[in-house]
């Protein structure tokens, strides 16, 4: 029994303990997210279901408004996904920068150890693929 709690208490200590604080700081973004792909998941039979009901509704009774009325419904639908996904791309990129900026520290000492000997960090005027940025 005691090895199995030293072993708990190592990974306590690791990158797991950082990477459990890190996901449980953005457990409500997470859950928003979460919702909003289902919701997402939903409108995106939207196509589906308009064709069904145009062939099942519309052409045999050859209604015009009622064509009409499901076009409009359908785009509306549309629009309200596209919301949704600019939504939920919105939390997801703040969740990155929010996990970037909180572990500048240590993520910069792994990334010190995984460097190859003689590379050098990149400096805040280079870019991660070797352009320079305006200086100013």
């Amino acid at each position: 029994m005691s090895r199995a709690t030293t072993s708990s208490e190592a990974m306590q200590d690791g990158p797991a303990a950082e990477l459990t604080a890190a996901l449980a700081s953005c457990r409500g973004a997470f859950l928003a997210t979460g919702l909003i792909s289902g919701m997402s998941n939903i409108l995106m039979l939207t196509g589906a279901i308009f064709m069904l009901e145009i062939y099942d509704r519309v052409l045999p009774s050859r209604s015009v408004p009622s064509l009409i009325g499901i076009a409009v419904l359908a785009a509306a639908l549309y629009v309200a996904l596209g919301f949704l996904d600019l939504i939920r791309g919105r939390i997801l990129a703040r969740i990155g920068i929010s996990r970037s900026l909180g572990s500048g520290d240590s993520a910069r000492r792994r990334n010190a150890k995984l460097r190859a000997p003689g590379q050098r960090e990149l400096s805040t005027r280079e870019t991660s693929h070797g352009a320079r940025t305006p200086a100013g």
